[in-house]
């Protein structure tokens, strides 16, 4: 079973940020295997009516979206000022990345069962 996920970047107005994550994860060789990479357009419009770019993946296992977790941390870990990165889930739902990588990697754990995964661990 496959899932799409739409990564997010709050606060990227010239769409740079997301630019760069895209290109991060198009080169992460533990990423391009398991999850397509592609840069879309989201849904909306931001308030000066420019269209805000948005980062969206295939990811087809639990290993696919463990190795987007750990590739999208290290991009943030390489930035002077990271800003929030969401996940879009199929269901909707969103996981932002702010600063507890452990809370976060939880929380996207809790996606796996979209994936055909089981259930999450407690959160700690």
């Amino acid at each position: 079973m496959t899932a799409r996920i739409r990564v997010e970047i709050e606060d990227d107005e010239d769409g740079a940020e997301t630019r760069s994550l895209a290109r991060w994860l198009t080169r992460d060789s533990s990423i391009t295997p398991r999850a397509g990479v592609a840069l879309d357009q989201a849904d909306g419009v931001d308030d000066m009516g420019g269209v805000i770019e948005v980062i969206s993946l295939v990811v087809s296992s639990a290993i696919g979206l463990g190795s987007l977790v750990v590739s999208v941390a290290s991009w943030r870990d390489s930035r002077p000022k990271p800003g929030r990165v969401r996940f879009r889930l199929p269901d909707g739902s969103l996981v932002e990345v702010v600063e507890d990588g452990e809370a976060v990697i939880h929380d996207l754990a809790a996606a796996v069962g979209v994936l055909g995964g089981g259930d999450a661990p407690d959160r700690p």
